[in-house]
């Protein structure tokens, strides 16, 4: 079993998407990248954080796989969806649970 402990990552500002690029409306969905800047492979147990008033979620993360014979990665932009559409708010014309805390565990 891994050791529980926090894992420093890195978060870059929201990029929120747009329908139409040269319009100002936007769709209400941004995107938040998270890196984790470590050499060794990384097992996560569960994600913790604090909504702002997102009413749904989804998680997607990129692995890079190493080769055996040369340590280089392959397939570095293969996407994988770990959590999809993962409802925080019952009604997101309503304020419950806007600013709660959400823990995601590895197994759901």
């Amino acid at each position: 079993m891994a050791s529980k402990e926090s894992v420093v990552c890195r978060f870059k500002s929201p990029l929120i998407i747009k329908l139409n690029p040269h319009d100002n409306l936007k769709s209400g969905c941004s995107i938040i990248e998270v890196s984790f800047p470590h050499l060794k492979p990384l097992e996560l147990g569960k994600i913790q954080f604090s909504n702002n008033y997102t009413g749904y979620l989804t998680i997607k993360a990129q692995f890079k796989e190493i080769t055996s014979q040369t340590g280089a990665a392959k397939n570095p932009r293969k996407w994988i969806t770990l959590v999809k559409n993962k409802q925080l708010m019952p009604s997101i014309h309503c304020d419950i649970s806007g600013r709660d805390n959400f823990t995601i565990k590895r197994e759901e």
